[in-house]
Order: C-alpha cells, then structure tokens, then sequence
C-alpha cells in the first residue's frame, strides 16, 4: 500500500523538494565578530561576547607586566652600555696617565703625541674624523704665531689638569672620576677645535661642518654616551 502511494505521487511534488534553494553556511574560519586590536583581545572573546572582568583584568596585567619588564631591561642594558664605555675610557686614560712625569709638555710635539694617547679609547667620534682633525691640530701646533702658542697651552694645561682630577680621585666613585677626565678633555677638544677653525677658516665648507659636529658631540654629557657614536662628518 505504500509502495502504491509513493508511486502514485505528483511528480511535481519530488520536483519540488530537490529544486529547494539550499542554505548558506558561513565557517566560522572565514567570520569572526571579535574586532580587530590588541583591546578588543583583551576584553572580548572570538565570537565578539564581553570577557569576564577578572579574566580581561588579569589578560592587561599580564600585558602590562611583559611590556614594563622589557622597558626595564632595555634600559638596563643601555645604562650598562654607558657604564662599560666610561669606565673603559678611565682605565685607558689612567694608563696613559702613567707616563705623565716622563713627558715633556714643554714640548709643542710631546704634549700633542700625549693628549692624543689620552683621548684615544674615545668611540663617540668616527676614527677618521678624530684622524682629520688631530692632522689639523699637528699643522697648527708646528705654524708659527699666536694660534700655535694658544694650542700648545690648552694641550699642556688639560693634561696636567688630567693628572691631578686622577691624583686626587682616591677613594671616589669611578663613575664620577670617569665623567670629570673625560669632561676635561672634551672641553680642550672643543677648544682646540676653536683654533683650528680660525687658522683653516671657513672656505672648506666639509671640513667646518666636521669641526661643528665634533663641538656638538663633544659638548654632550659623558655619562650619556655609549660605545655607538653618531654620524659625523
């Protein structure tokens, strides 16, 4: 009996049923209703819903923790970059400072050889530039006039003032007997630099930008330096 029923049904009928539209299936792969952001993870779930209060206040914490430690150790490291670089310009400089009594500031040629050797663990200006201008120094030490003598006096005068900041740092910080040496000799750098401008002139317009750059760098504080240094020249 039902064989014969179903035989005897409308075709229009089973037309009907297969020809019906079927429905759109969206994948949740392809959809999310969460927007984007690093705030909307926080507080809503991927399907868009609110998260709970205690559990997006703990998801913050943890992402305020993360990011205050790396800041933390970023600037350890940097401050840790800048202690290396002072103290081991001190150690250079007292090294050299060991020769003091055996030379002879007396002479134009001995004091120059001497502050260079002084200045030599410096990293914050590019070696070919400290190269360029300690060349410039050694031409206007061995001119004749006024410009000559002012020089040999400013290197003759900061090495003796190196000497006794170093006799006198017993017992003192290292940190600050590095930042009072290397003060001392960035200011004879600036001055020496001075001089040097006056004898060249401002027609080389390379080299008077070079001379401004040095003064600029120079005229930094120590303890903000590190063994990178800028572009300069």
């Amino acid at each position: 009996m039902l064989a014969w029923r179903a035989a005897t049904r409308p075709a229009s009928s089973l037309s009907r049923h297969f020809q019906a539209p079927r429905p759109r299936i969206i994948h949740n792969a392809s959809f999310s209703a969460r927007p984007a952001g690093l705030a909307s993870k926080i507080l809503l779930r991927k399907d868009g819903t609110p998260r709970s209060k205690v559990k997006g206040l703990a998801i913050g914490a943890a992402i305020f923790s993360t990011l205050t430690l790396t800041y933390a150790m970023l600037d350890l490291i940097h401050e840790y970059d800048q202690t290396n670089y002072l103290l081991t310009c001190l150690v250079h400089i007292q090294r050299a400072d060991g020769d003091f009594g055996a030379v002879d500031l007396l002479e134009p040629s001995a004091a120059l050889s001497y502050f260079r050797e002084l200045c030599s663990s410096f990293t914050d200006v590019p070696p070919d530039v400290i190269d360029n201008f300690f060349q410039d120094v050694t031409r206007l030490v061995r001119s004749q006039g006024e410009p000559a003598v002012k020089a040999h006096r400013v290197l003759r005068e900061v090495s003796e003032k190196v000497h006794e900041i170093l006799v006198k740092s017993k017992g003192a910080e290292a940190w600050d007997t590095a930042v009072d040496v290397i003060r001392t000799l960035d200011g004879a750098i600036i001055d020496l630099t001075d001089l040097v401008e006056e004898a060249v002139g401002e027609d080389d317009d390379g080299k008077f930008v070079m001379y401004q750059r040095i003064k600029e760098q120079k005229a930094k504080d120590p303890g903000s330096r590190s063994n990178d240094y800028d572009i300069i020249g």
